[in-house]
């Protein structure tokens, strides 16, 4: 798949990939919707239209190092036809956690 570093800590919004497809079909049969599956999608959104996947929530290296999303664009055929795009999502450690004092 085409890996996707993405740094921890980045507020929901932020465009983790903008995937396109074409379809050089007339009418409805070259209008696109795009859809996602992922095993962690409580992390990220997809507008079905334009197929900008965006962070739902920031990651946080220290629960999640890496996962896959798969968007598929699909057009308006009859029968429709689809191709399929797989991201890795490789997330990017911060220094945000303090060292722990231990006495000994």
């Amino acid at each position: 798949g085409n890996v996707v570093p993405v740094q921890e800590n980045l507020p929901a919004g932020y465009v983790v990939a903008d995937v396109v497809a074409t379809d050089s079909d007339a009418g409805s049969n070259g209008i696109l919707t795009y859809t996602m599956s992922s095993k962690n999608p409580e992390y990220f959104d997809l507008n079905s239209r334009t197929g900008i996947v965006t962070l739902h929530q920031p990651l946080d290296y220290e629960t999640l190092t890496e996962t896959t999303i798969n968007v598929t664009a699909t057009d308006g055929g009859n029968p429709a036809r689809q191709t399929t795009v797989n991201l890795v999502v490789s997330v990017l450690d911060a220094n945000d956690n303090s060292p722990d004092r231990k006495s000994g």
